[in-house]
């Protein structure tokens, strides 16, 4: 993306300075140490949101790093339309590494086919099928959705749940609370059995 805006000495430049301003060097560090925390936070935003969701991920045997680990490593250059991304860069510059796990959650509202937003509860959005929690979900399915490339009907509508997500200050700090609870369990070594 930046290569279509700068040289590609300039590029490079900001992508070293993205890289110390907003420590991406923890997602990209062996081990991913900075993917693994951002995967824990999505999953308990997940549980927390959509608890439904969740369940069958788990009856499925979803793994998260298994869809997720290419949106975080490529900051979603490849899941989804060039002017999305766009946008979403906009928002991250400005909101730091949490919009991307919001993105990814709101994602995964959009497949589940949420009928309200999770903050304004009285507001109807457009229903749609829900292919992750439908009985006929299975994992070949969900993964196969999941690993897909993402248009969304309405970016409109879907960049404004990931606005309303990453204005909430209660989600926010319970946000920065999971990033210390997962530091916590690597410290602690445990880990290896906190995610799905």
């Amino acid at each position: 993306m930046l290569l279509c805006y700068f040289a590609p000495e300039r590029a490079y430049a900001s992508l070293v300075h993205l890289h110390d301003a907003y420590h991406m060097h923890d997602i990209f560090s062996p081990g991913f140490p900075g993917l693994l925390e951002s995967i824990y936070v999505q999953e308990r935003i997940t549980e927390e949101l959509m608890p439904e969701v969740y369940a069958a991920f788990k009856r499925h045997m979803v793994s998260t790093t298994s869809y997720a680990t290419k949106w975080y490593i490529t900051l979603f250059a490849n899941s989804i339309p060039y002017q999305t991304h766009l946008r979403l860069w906009d928002a991250f510059l400005l909101e730091g590494p949490d919009l991307f796990v919001i993105v990814a959650v709101s994602i995964i509202w959009v497949h589940r086919g949420m009928c309200v937003h999770p903050y304004e509860p009285d507001k109807e959005v457009e229903r749609r099928v829900d292919r992750i929690t439908a009985e006929s979900a299975n994992f070949e399915t969900v993964l196969s959705l999941l690993s897909s490339f993402f248009v969304p009907e309405d970016e409109n509508v879907f960049l404004n749940w990931v606005a309303k997500v990453a204005e909430n200050k209660k989600m926010r700090s319970k946000m920065q609370s999971w990033r210390a609870e997962w530091k916590g369990l690597v410290a602690s070594g445990r880990d290896g059995e906190a995610l799905l």
